[in-house]
C-alpha cells in the first residue's frame, strides 16, 4: 500500500491539547470603611439611600423632629422647606398652624401643605429630581435669591467631623446652599441615625446654622463641635 494522502497524514495526527484558560484574579479587597466603618471607627460615608428606602427609617423619630420644629415657629412666619423626609416630616406638623408663608422646593411638602386655610404654599420652579419630587436648578436658585425667610429648614444625609451637615446630591445641595443664604435662621433636621452617617459634600460650616433639631441628642464630640459653633441642640 502507497502512503496515506497528505490530508489524511495531517488528521492522523494527535492535535495538540487546548490550553486552558487562567481563572481571573480576585478583585482587590474595598478599602477600609467604604460603605461602612472607617478605620477609626468613625462616621462612615456609605452611599446615598433610595427614596423607598429613606420612608422605611426612623418615621416617629420624623415625626418628633417635625413637632419640635412646628412648635418654634409662630404664627405669620415665613418658612422654606428643603427636601427629604425628615424636612416633609415637618411640613406635616406645620399643618396645625393657621398662618404661614411657606415656600419649597419640595413637590410633597407642597401637597402636605395644600389647601391648608391661612397657609400661604409657594413652589419654585426648577427640575424634578428624583423619586422624592426634589427641585434643582437655576430656576430654584434664583426664586430663593428673591426670598428673606425667617426660617430655612435643611435635611441632611450625615455630618462631618467638625459638625458640618453633608450630602450626596451637588445640584440639591446648592439649592440647601442658596436657603442659607436667604434664611434669617438655618435650621437642620436630622434623625439620630445620621450622626453616624457622613457623606462627600459639605453644605455649609456648622456656623451657618443657628439650630439643630433632632430626636436625640449628639454623640459628645459632635455635641462639642456644635457647641463651638454656636449651633443651639434642640433634642433628647
Amino acid at each position: 500500500m502507497g502512503a496515506p494522502p497528505p490530508c489524511a497524514a495531517a488528521t492522523a495526527r494527535s492535535a495538540p491539547s487546548p490550553r486552558r484558560p487562567r481563572p481571573p484574579a480576585a478583585p482587590p479587597p474595598p478599602p477600609r470603611g467604604a460603605g461602612g466603618a472607617t478605620a477609626g471607627g468613625g462616621r462612615a460615608a456609605a452611599g446615598p439611600r433610595g427614596n423607598r428606602h429613606k420612608r422605611t427609617v426612623a418615621p416617629q423619630a420624623k415625626d418628633l423632629i417635625g413637632a419640635r420644629l412646628a412648635a418654634l415657629v409662630p404664627e405669620g412666619a415665613s418658612v422654606f422647606l428643603d427636601v427629604g423626609t425628615t424636612v416633609e416630616a415637618v411640613a406635616r406638623a406645620l399643618r396645625g398652624h393657621r398662618r404661614l408663608r411657606v415656600f419649597t422646593s419640595s413637590l410633597p411638602a407642597a401637597m402636605l401643605l395644600a389647601g391648608r386655610e391661612g397657609l400661604e404654599v409657594a413652589v419654585t420652579g426648577g427640575m424634578v429630581r428624583g423619586a422624592d419630587g426634589s427641585l434643582v436648578g437655576s430656576d430654584v436658585t434664583e426664586a430663593v435669591a428673591r426670598l428673606r425667610v425667617d426660617f430655612g429648614v435643611i435635611g441632611c444625609s450625615g455630618f462631618d467631623d467638625d459638625g458640618a451637615p453633608m450630602d450626596f446630591d451637588l445640584q440639591k445641595i446648592a439649592a440647601k446652599q442658596a436657603v442659607i443664604a436667604r434664611a434669617r435662621q438655618a435650621v437642620v433636621v436630622a434623625d439620630a441615625g445620621k450622626f453616624a452617617r457622613s457623606a462627600v459634600v459639605r453644605i455649609a460650616p456648622p456656623d451657618a446654622f443657628a439650630l439643630l433639631v433632632s430626636d436625640a441628642a449628639p454623640p459628645a464630640a459632635l455635641a462639642a463641635r456644635l457647641a463651638e459653633a454656636g449651633v443651639r441642640v434642640l433634642a433628647g
